[in-house]
């Protein structure tokens, strides 16, 4: 989903029908498990369930638009045998403007195909990469220079322009399954 959502609490006025923006984004927070191009901004409509304002419901509106011109959409499974387990992750660092917490987002390949994603808010500001630093020295992780063009995971834990957000849809492969077929 093209997006660069920043949504806060800050809006004109309450959603009139908050049990309406629940059931279409709880909707919409199952269908992501197949549909990981709009993982990112269906986590961002549900940190707002409590309590909704009319500016995150016009937010739920365009990706409900989205979805509507991408019905064939949906994650390519590619045949062949999968020999190789890797996993893509970043973090947007702090960048909730109201709780100062980081998203971090990941996705798991076997061979070329992504099996697994997930894009969540951290529950506490971390302090230190000590913990992760121990990991790598004992060698239970490998950790390796990505190329901003090339990190994946930032498909789940940022609002990106629309070149990049087409870019990492195809890397990701997903998109329409008929259109590969018909040579489109």
């Amino acid at each position: 989903m093209v997006s660069r959502l920043h949504l806060t609490d800050d809006g004109n006025g309450l959603y009139f029908d908050p049990t309406q923006y629940r059931s279409i984004v709880g909707a919409l927070r199952y269908l992501r498990f197949t549909r990981p191009d709009i993982q990112y901004d269906v986590n961002q409509v549900c940190q707002y369930m409590h309590q909704p304002l009319v500016s995150q419901f016009t937010t739920v509106k365009r990706i409900l638009r989205y979805l509507n011109g991408t019905m064939n959409y949906g994650l390519n499974i590619n045949g062949g045998l999968a020999t190789s387990l890797t996993v893509y992750a970043a973090t947007d660092w702090a960048a909730c403007p109201t709780t100062h917490r980081s998203t971090s987002g990941f996705c798991l390949f076997l061979g070329s195909t992504m099996v697994s994603w997930s894009s969540k808010k951290q529950a506490m500001i971390s302090r230190s990469r000590a913990e992760d630093d121990e990991q790598v020295a004992k060698g239970v992780l490998k950790v390796s220079y990505i190329p901003i063009a090339y990190q994946l995971a930032d498909f789940f834990t940022k609002s990106l322009t629309t070149a990049r957000f087409q870019l990492l849809c195809s890397n990701l492969d997903v998109g329409d399954p008929l259109a590969s077929i018909a040579g489109g």
